[in-house]
């Protein structure tokens, strides 16, 4: 389910083609010297994606509590499909920010994961991995045009970006919130809702997602 997901997205960003009308913007000549500074560094980047991928490989690292959890249970198979899945999700946000940024994640597309999980050997893991991280840091500048021809897959990137942050910020508010109804019954609750409503009318607010810790924190 989640790999169809996560086909259909890509599917659906791909058939919004550029407006003829709007401002042309060419992505791998806008930031043709971040792309290069990646590409500069592709031996190190390439060496760090191939010890996660030796190290998945060994069952000490999974890219996501579904693939651990799966892992742990010894489903080797699905736990590679499983990030499989979530690395096709990835690919908009994971080479947008890169392209715009110049920073590249060591763990890339997070296929390293996928990787790790089918080939058991981590010299052999260490090795396919390498290969495939240098593929994808010097196919950096097709993606940047394949994100000119297609904006929707560079939207998509952008609102992945956005849920992350949102889902972190709803999930640190909610778990605040119930820690600090669990060490004060009938109260705690009141007082975490109470600090976000004042922060969200302060003058000087903090970060949305500091608000459950601290309204925790305030009633332990």
């Amino acid at each position: 389910a989640l790999l169809a997901g996560m086909i259909i997205m890509i599917a659906f960003a791909m058939k919004e083609k550029p407006d003829p009308n709007a401002p042309k913007i060419d992505l791998a000549a806008l930031f043709e010297e971040r792309v290069k500074k990646i590409k500069k560094n592709l031996p190190l980047l390439a060496l760090m994606g191939g010890l996660v991928s030796a190290a998945t490989s060994l069952s000490l690292v999974a890219g996501d509590p579904i693939s651990l959890n799966l892992l742990a249970e010894g489903k080797t198979t699905e736990a590679a499909m499983t990030a499989f899945a979530r690395g096709i999700g990835f690919i908009p946000l994971v080479a947008t920010t890169a392209i715009s940024t110049g920073v590249y994640a060591p763990a890339g597309m997070t296929f390293v994961f996928v990787t790790g999980f089918l080939i058991g050997n981590p010299i052999l893991s260490f090795v396919a991995w390498a290969v495939v991280m240098t593929l994808e840091i010097l196919f950096l500048d097709v993606m940047a045009k394949m994100m000119d021809k297609f904006p929707g897959v560079r939207k998509c990137g952008d609102n992945i970006r956005t849920a992350m942050s949102k889902v972190l910020e709803v999930a640190l508010l909610v778990g605040g919130a119930m820690a600090a109804q669990a060490m004060a019954p009938g109260f705690g609750l009141f007082v975490v809702v109470g600090l976000y409503v004042l922060n969200k009318t302060s003058k000087k607010p903090i970060v949305d997602m500091a608000v459950g810790p601290v309204g925790a924190i305030t009633v332990g």
